[in-house]
């Protein structure tokens, strides 16, 4: 319990570094075409690539749009 939060927070940030830098190629595609596509588009596509099938199991829509925004959560947070 003394190092819960420690070890919680190291976690978390390792998470966030690994999506950040595997979806930076996706971003900078993305600010290339920032006024055509949002960054959703890229998303999407970066999901596909890594885990293919992925967005098909999901039964909803509602489920594929919040497993995105919980994506850019992860991706984005670093910015405030």
């Amino acid at each position: 319990m003394k190092f819960d939060f420690y070890f919680k927070r190291t976690c978390f940030r390792t998470m966030t570094l690994f999506y950040k830098t595997a979806f930076k190629p996706y971003y900078d595609l993305c600010r290339s075409k920032r006024k055509q596509q949002p960054v959703s588009d890229f998303i999407v596509k970066y999901v596909q690539e890594e885990y293919p099938g992925l967005l098909d199991s999901f039964s909803s829509e509602q489920q594929r749009s919040e497993f995105i925004e919980m994506l850019k959560m992860l991706m984005f947070c670093h910015r405030h």
